[in-house]
């Protein structure tokens, strides 16, 4: 660092500006200052060649906040690795109830049934006749509860029997004709 002597005449001004910039009663921090100083740049356009000098400054800059500081991901190379154990633990604590979109018995039909799939083994055969696939999961009792046991897996046609759509299906084409 240069002693005050030192100094060139554009130094010692600077260094004066820069004093003058920190007081507020400076000269440099009134309103008419920073008005005429918005007017002087209103309108001027930088060349290519300017900005492009402007961001080759900038870049590899450090942010004034960051200078000093480690960041928080130095020497970490991509996600963590959770073991096998530690995945189950994590899993077994956000099932059912502990989960924070559980909602309970207010489930909507298509949440329920997928709710049933996942616990109820689909067998091979319908339940009912035991000669197609089953494909269809029916509700026994009619009343849309969280119990696996009010469900069983049936073929289509046993199902739309179950549900009694077979009939009026074919009671309606039986009116129409």
């Amino acid at each position: 660092m240069k002693k005050e002597h030192e100094l060139t005449r554009e130094e010692k001004i600077s260094k004066k500006k820069i004093a003058n910039w920190k007081d507020p009663n400076s000269t440099y921090n009134s309103k008419e200052y920073r008005k005429k100083l918005s007017e002087v740049k209103k309108g001027k356009k930088f060349t290519e060649e300017h900005k492009k000098r402007i961001g080759d400054a900038h870049r590899g800059r450090i942010a004034y906040w960051a200078i000093g500081k480690t960041p928080w991901n130095k020497g970490k190379k991509g996600l963590f690795k959770h073991t096998e154990e530690a995945k189950k633990r994590i899993s077994l604590s956000r099932l059912n109830e502990k989960n924070s979109q559980w909602k309970g018995n207010k489930v909507k039909y298509t949440a329920l049934h997928a709710w049933v799939r996942r616990r109820k083994p689909q067998p091979k055969l319908c339940t009912k006749c035991n000669k197609r696939k089953a494909y269809d999961l029916s509700n026994i009792s009619g009343e849309y509860k969280r119990d696996v046991n009010d469900y069983e897996w049936l073929c289509r046609k046993c199902h739309m029997e179950e549900d009694g759509r077979l009939y009026n299906l074919n009671h309606n084409k039986e009116k129409r004709t």
